[in-house]
């Protein structure tokens, strides 16, 4: 076998559909309509009913997989360019593992559902995109160039984009960990592309296809242990009018295992792009076809003139010539993942997020499911990784019997909060992400914290399943480690005019997470301001509970130029100046944005004439 294909084993399968929907518990779960004590959603409600869900993964497609190595690595440059009913045709109907590389977040866009904008819009485009992932059947990677907004050309992108290799690192580094046997492009990198960010993608996939193979290009890589990897073909769509595709591939006709057509599913998944204003979308009547052309191969003389498929001429049967007795216990361990072994794992109380430093109690319960005995080995809980105590024990579980675990622990006073690796010191200006984690750089989100995993073992096989602790029954949300206090200031910007003798207001917005602090809050203004009053304390009754201040502000005069005023939170002699909103939808799973409690104050010279009237019509998500 290859490398890439890995021995069958039991304990290795559930690896094998990393990208699709599998059981629930390898899923985390979704975002309640309720509000969870931290902090409030900032999404817009969705409407449930419009909305199918994506497919199960049934024995028959799952056997679809096994019988192909094949791996597809998809390259756009914005969540809803993804070309859906192709990469749906390519992964649930022809079994492929396939990827989606997003270059940006589409945070340069509009709203068309709410007030999430810039790089919060950035996180909300994330969820409905990996939402659309599960219908489509792919796995999800961004790179660190952010959407600064519509650009004309490639140039123009690149240079916001701090240089060419900067998107390019990234996407050699997908290709090298991905190691896809076909790259297949949206774009083809020409100004027909439109949008600069389109032109780039392609002018990038294009030279990714190469520069991934090559040991000297990004050797920072090499060293990490990602080796060279040369994908075998490289296709580009945007066909131009009149060209004549390599491969044509129609998405309309119904796959019979899946109830539906492979565009239809797509679109299906497509329509949680509500911030797109994908609601409506309809599927116009009549077949519909992907069509791509061949761009660059690395194979000897393929010059063909029409394909069946972006695979001919691969090799991709290594697991079909895997022994009988291979097949056969793979055949049930993939029926056991179908019968589902339950686990579930949740803090004991009502908190939706975890403290360092301050205790919690977690249980988790494994259910046996299926109609077969099953021997439970161990049930290990973690934190970011680290083992927690509990009460292991090995038992036997009879179909409908339960055993659970209990572990009380401190959060580890170094534990990392639950916020995304990327980040912006100014959104406004820069248009390359800062990364925490350098490992996990192209990842769409930060992984959750508290897992619970299940070793047990059946009919002379042993397998294990994982699941995301969540806060409590009464959230659903994930359990995330986050700051003892939240803190904002509104609004988030603020212009002042020269020699301005007016006082101005500000509310800070602060949120505990503990149970009964006193706190003080204070602001940090530019030279000669002053607040009334210099300082606030505040007392939080409990958990969750979010407090509301006033000052009144006294701005010196001045000339026009920037500042900032910066909302600072004590507590026990620490300082706290950073909040943080869940961002997630009734049909999305959730995520944390966290900005300072910082206001940009503009100082501009202007002279507004006495009782001047002014009309403004609201546009999408305008808080005017």
């Amino acid at each position: 076998m290859t490398s890439k294909a890995s021995s069958l084993s039991l304990r290795l399968l559930p690896a094998l559909f990393a990208g699709c929907a599998l059981v629930s518990a390898q899923t985390p779960p979704a975002a309640p309509a309720a509000n969870p004590p931290a902090a409030a959603p900032t999404a817009a409600p969705a409407s449930p009913a419009n909305f199918i869900p994506p497919p199960k993964l049934t024995l028959p497609l799952i056997l679809r997989k096994l019988h192909t190595t094949a791996r597809i690595l998809h390259i756009t440059a914005h969540p809803d360019d993804e070309d859906g009913g192709m990469l749906a045709l390519e992964s649930w109907g022809k079994g492929a593992t396939v990827m989606l590389l997003t270059l940006t977040r589409g945070e340069g866009g509009q709203n068309k559902v709410g007030s999430n904008f810039s790089d919060e819009l950035g996180i909300l485009r994330t969820l409905e995109l990996l939402e659309s992932d599960k219908y489509y059947g792919v796995e999800q990677r961004f790179t660190r160039v952010a959407d600064f907004g519509f650009s004309k050309t490639a140039d123009e992108t690149f240079q916001k984009w701090h240089g060419h290799d900067v998107a390019l690192a990234d996407v050699v580094r997908v290709i090298r960990e991905f190691q896809p046997d076909v790259i297949i492009s949206r774009f083809d990198g020409s100004p027909r592309d439109g949008h600069g960010n389109h032109q780039a993608a392609g002018i990038l996939a294009r030279e990714a296809f190469r520069a991934a193979a090559d040991p000297k290009r990004f050797p920072e890589q090499l060293k990490e242990g990602l080796p060279p990897w040369q994908a075998k073909k490289l296709y580009t769509g945007n066909l131009a009018p009149g060209e004549t595709p390599t491969v044509k591939l129609e998405t309309t006709f119904v796959d019979p295992e899946l109830g539906t057509s492979y565009a239809q599913l797509a679109l299906a998944g497509l329509r949680h792009q509500l911030s797109q204003g994908a609601a409506g979308w309809q599927l116009p009547a009549g077949p519909r076809y992907s069509s791509y052309e061949l761009a660059d191969t690395v194979l000897p003389n393929y010059k063909p003139e029409h394909e069946q498929d972006f695979l001919d001429g691969i090799d991709t049967s290594d697991l079909a010539r895997q022994s009988r007795s291979d097949t056969k216990r793979s055949k049930a361990a993939l029926e056991s993942l179908m019968k589902g072994l339950q686990l579930d794992a949740k803090e004991s109380g009502s908190n939706s997020v975890l403290v360092p430093g301050e205790h919690t109690a977690i249980s988790a319960t494994v259910t046996n499911s299926g109609r077969e005995t099953i021997t439970l080995h161990s049930i290990q809980l973690t934190i970011q990784g680290q083992p927690l105590p509990g009460d292991q024990k090995i038992a036997r579980l009879k179909p409908g019997q339960a055993e659970t675990i209990h572990a009380g622990v401190t959060v580890p006073a170094n534990s990392v909060y639950t916020k995304p690796n990327f980040h912006r010191e100014n959104r406004e200006t820069d248009a390359v992400y800062t990364i925490e984690n350098p490992a996990s750089a192209t990842l769409p989100l930060a992984s959750w914290p508290v897992t619970a995993t299940a070793a047990y073992s059946f009919d002379g096989g042993e397998a294990s399943i994982t699941s995301i602790a969540i806060g409590s029954s009464k959230t659903s949300l994930p359990l995330a480690i986050s700051p003892p206090f939240s803190i904002k200031l509104e609004p988030d910007s603020l212009t002042v005019p020269t020699n301005s003798s007016d006082t101005i207001e500000i509310k800070v917005s602060a949120l505990s997470n503990l149970p009964n602090p006193n706190a003080s809050i204070s602001l940090d203004l530019p030279a000669g301001w002053r607040a009334q009053p210099p300082s606030q304390t505040v007392h939080f009754d409990g958990v969750g509970q979010q407090r509301e201040i006033k000052f009144q502000i006294y701005p010196k005069a001045q000339s026009e130029g920037r500042a900032q005023i910066r909302a600072v939170l004590t507590h026990n002699g620490r300082q706290y100046s950073e909040g943080y909103t869940l961002v997630t939808r009734e049909d999305l799973d959730s995520a944390y944005y966290y900005q300072p409690a910082v206001q940009r104050v503009s100082v501009v010279d202007v002279k507004l004439p006495r009782a001047l009237k002014i009309g403004y019509i609201p546009g999408s998500g305008d808080d005017i």
